[in-house]
């Protein structure tokens, strides 16, 4: 067998040949993110997001955080027809201009 040295996350610890598996190591830098974090996202048919230069953005979706509290959600970036950007966690109505949602029939 290989004598391999392993450094933790923390860069702290460093012990050769020894190996250690555990979530341990992790779990403060995970707590740390586990802020009011999408739990699911609904279909928004015919919503759109308006701004105050007349702008109208449809919604890809409602995405429902831990609190209870629902934000339209936009594609965020367009590459190319074959690579778009939804980021769930970007609330629609932070961005400039944003007047508003507004819903047309389907």
């Amino acid at each position: 067998m290989r004598n391999m040295e392993v450094i933790s996350i923390n860069g702290r610890d460093r012990q050769p040949g020894h190996t250690v598996n555990t979530t341990g190591n992790t779990y403060d830098v995970m707590e740390s993110l586990d802020a009011d974090e999408v739990l699911h996202t609904v279909a928004a048919p015919g919503w759109y997001a308006t701004f105050e230069d007349g702008t109208e953005l449809p919604l890809v979706c409602w995405a429902i955080k831990e609190s209870d509290r629902g934000h339209g959600v936009v594609i965020s970036h367009i590459e190319s027809e074959a690579s778009v950007t939804i980021d769930a966690s970007k609330d629609v109505s932070k961005q400039p201009g944003f007047t508003g949602y507004k819903k047309r029939e389907v």
